[in-house]
């Protein structure tokens, strides 16, 4: 079975991988203001992010979740942190599809990218 690449693996070198994808979770929650992503409020109080991301406060102690599932993000992260490929994270979790898992990377780049480009430091997030 061929491993996934990750295409940020050149700014991970070097730092701890823990840190990072936290820091890309938290970018997904924090860079709402970023014109091309898309935030939905429902009736119930949950927020729906680019169609992909789910967050309900007293669902799954509030951690954001891929869409009608409650499979936390974080599992994402965490599968690719212990250099599992993504296609074991998806065997795990069937409900969630490879394009919805891309997509909550592409968010994670972004929001990422985007702190670099304002200035940001990712390697000390603010408290």
């Amino acid at each position: 079975m061929r491993r996934a690449s990750w295409p940020l693996s050149n700014l991970l070198q070097g730092r701890g991988k823990r840190r990072f994808y936290a820091l890309a979770e938290k970018r997904i929650l924090s860079r709402m203001a970023i014109e091309t992503v898309t935030t939905q409020k429902t009736d119930d109080g949950s927020r729906v992010i680019e169609d992909v991301i789910w967050i309900h406060p007293e669902r799954v102690s509030g951690a954001p979740c891929f869409i009608n599932t409650r499979v936390p993000i974080q599992n994402l992260f965490d599968y690719l942190e212990g250099g599992e490929p993504l296609d074991e994270f998806l065997e795990g979790f069937p409900p969630i599809t490879r394009e919805q898992a891309i997509k909550v990377l592409e968010l994670a780049r972004t929001g990422l990218f985007n702190s670099l480009l304002n200035g940001e430091n990712p390697s000390r997030p603010q408290p």
